[in-house]
């Protein structure tokens, strides 16, 4: 168990957790070989600049979405998605540690499973294509961004953290505690983005989330939503 980590109920890995992180790092992989290779043959600076931010951000956003879609909408018993989706992400507001009881590979499953099936898709629409570097480094920015994303948030929420860990806090690259603090005040309403949380103030200040669910709503698909 981590140093700062609530100690009660530890949930350690499973071989599912195992599994399904090895078939992530399978179809990771290839991309990521074929990123590191660009950057060590040089001349692709600024795309793979390009890439990296835009991947990160996107990250942020695609978490942030999912995020708010799962306080938002739906219930802990709807089919399908309940257990799997809503339910940890309820819990996390009934007890906001509990995520820190759980090991790298326990937080991050649902991350990798829906990592994996975006790779599965990105492999299959790419089939017989030249690979590209600002693409192939696109999307292992986005995919590894992803896939650390509940890691990331559980640090927020760990009292100590590794030396390692609280240079990317201080530098703002992944998300603090601070700048999570919002998301925890309130009703739950603001700083969905939890990859690094840089969009929070943007999407925050304008309202993405609050108009989308009014329009939601305004639409009378409440219904479907909260079955």
């Amino acid at each position: 168990m981590p140093p700062g980590a609530d100690d009660q109920g530890w949930e350690g890995a499973t071989l599912g957790d195992v599994i399904a992180a090895s078939v992530l790092l399978a179809l990771l992989a290839p991309l990521a070989y074929r990123t590191a290779a660009a950057l060590a043959a040089g001349g692709h600076g600024l795309a793979l600049a390009a890439a990296l931010l835009l991947g990160v951000l996107a990250a942020d956003f695609v978490g942030g979405c999912v995020h708010w879609l799962a306080d938002t909408f739906f219930a802990e018993d709807t089919p399908l998605i309940g257990k799997v989706l809503i339910e940890p992400f309820r819990e996390h507001h009934r007890d906001p540690l509990a995520m820190t009881r759980r090991s790298f590979l326990r937080v991050g499953n649902s991350n990798v499973v829906a990592t994996s099936v975006m790779l599965v898709v990105v492999w299959y629409w790419r089939r017989g294509s030249a690979p590209g570097v600002f693409t192939d480094a696109w999307i292992t920015t986005l995919a590894g961004a992803l896939w650390l994303t509940n890691q990331f948030h559980k640090w927020a929420h760990v009292s100590r953290v590794p030396p390692a860990v609280a240079w990317l806090q201080a530098t703002g690259l992944i998300l603090t505690p601070a700048r999570h603090a919002r998301h925890h005040t309130g009703s739950h309403t603001r700083g969905f983005c939890v990859t690094n949380g840089w969009l929070n103030p943007v999407l925050d200040r304008v309202g993405v989330f609050t108009a989308a669910e009014r329009l939601i709503r305004a639409r009378k698909a409440t219904r479907a939503f909260d079955a």
